[in-house]
């Protein structure tokens, strides 16, 4: 009975150690693999005057350099986590699409990109529109919508606003 019961255990400790992951996927704290980031979608807000999509990264390294333009913005300066020879930077970033009609105006948009990191300042980017008269769904193209892992260097067509491009790059 004894050995019964220790069989038993020792089977169901393999059983519940064997669960296959695919090597993007990182460990069990959601870090990425080598040379992998972690990209998680989330809409905030979507109705006739307002459009605002996040996108948050998780990576298995620093970067310590975070620059946004209406169109585009870059995270740069990367080095390993838990490096002797470096302090500062973040593994975990976010960034902001926010699209809101102007008030009183049908064909003006104000068009917001926010990028920021969890222990670095952010940047904000604005600019106003001229678009056809249309509404807001259909001026504002949301293309990374759903979480995804992505090999490095990164360069991601987040939106479009009418014709202008949303991109976010992101270097190894």
């Amino acid at each position: 009975m004894r050995l019964s019961l220790w069989m038993l255990t020792l089977s169901l400790l393999a059983l519940a150690g064997c669960r296959s992951t695919p090597p993007e996927s990182g460990g069990n704290m959601g870090f990425p693999a080598a040379g992998n980031i972690r990209c998680l979608v989330k809409k905030v807000k979507e109705d006739a005057r307002t459009v605002h999509w996040k996108w948050s990264f998780v990576g298995e390294r620093n970067w310590t350099r975070f620059e946004n333009s209406a169109q585009s913005a870059t995270v740069t300066g990367s080095y390993p986590l838990n490096s002797p020879d470096h302090v500062g930077g973040t593994n975990v970033f976010e960034f902001d699409l926010v699209v809101e009609r102007v008030a009183g105006s049908e064909t003006e948009l104000r068009v917001e990109t926010i990028l920021h990191a969890s222990t670095a300042a952010g940047s904000r980017s604005a600019e106003t529109l001229e678009m056809q008269r249309a509404p807001l769904n259909a001026l504002v193209t949301i293309h990374q919508t759903k979480e995804d892992i992505l090999r490095l260097p990164a360069e991601m067509h987040l939106a479009s606003v009418g014709k202008r491009k949303i991109i976010l790059k992101i270097t190894e």
